[in-house]
């Protein structure tokens, strides 16, 4: 009984002491809910990719001073 009292709220059928809501209003809190998820998962992807592209560029520094020949070649002859 309360997990279907907790989706009718979180539908909007269910309000409590507010007036119930029209169908509008509700289409357009669970599409306001939906946009929210969205921009989490967008927000944890992006904080990813910055973290991938600071590890990448961190050990490409590190890798590359050692890799890299100074001055120029000595040909032996």
């Amino acid at each position: 009984m309360l997990s279907r009292w907790r989706k009718q709220v979180r539908d909007g059928e269910l309000c409590g002491d507010l007036p119930p809501l029209q169908p509008q209003e509700a289409a357009e809190l669970r599409r306001l809910r939906e946009v929210e998820q969205q921009f989490k998962r967008l927000q944890m992807e992006h904080d990813i990719l910055k973290k991938a592209i600071r590890f990448a560029s961190e050990r490409k520094v590190k890798s590359s001073p050692s890799s890299r020949q100074t001055g120029t070649p000595s040909r032996s002859k």
